[in-house]
């Protein structure tokens, strides 16, 4: 199969749930994660997570795939969806969003009991 045609076959990888809300006390999110993939024609591929080398899993021949994750966060993290003969091909992208929630209080500058 050439590069064009590899490209050309729409594949949506997909990440569920998309987002985690971290509280000022969590220093990490735990979650269950899913993550599938679908596309338009079979293909052999491998599911990468962002700053990792190894694949998480690999399909051969198949229009979907997908797996289920336990995670521990405290960043964001990308996963890719990419050829299995040519691992520097880059077929789709997803995140797992790991949002910090830091409230900032602020004190008002006036009193509450003025006018102006």
């Amino acid at each position: 199969m050439s590069l064009s045609q590899i490209l050309d076959s729409v594949t949506e990888l997909s990440v569920a749930p998309r987002l985690c809300l971290l509280s000022e006390k969590s220093p990490e999110c735990h979650e269950q994660v899913r993550v599938s993939w679908e596309s338009a024609d079979a293909r052999s591929v491998c599911l990468f997570q962002s700053g990792r080398e190894v694949p998480i899993a690999c399909w051969e021949q198949t229009t979907n795939g997908g797996v289920t994750l336990q995670l521990a966060a405290a960043d964001t993290i990308t996963f890719e969806l990419r050829d299995f003969a040519d691992t520097s091909i880059n077929l789709a992208t997803a995140e797992f969003k790991v949002m910090h929630d830091k409230k900032k209080y602020r004190r008002s500058r006036r009193n509450p009991w003025s006018f102006f």
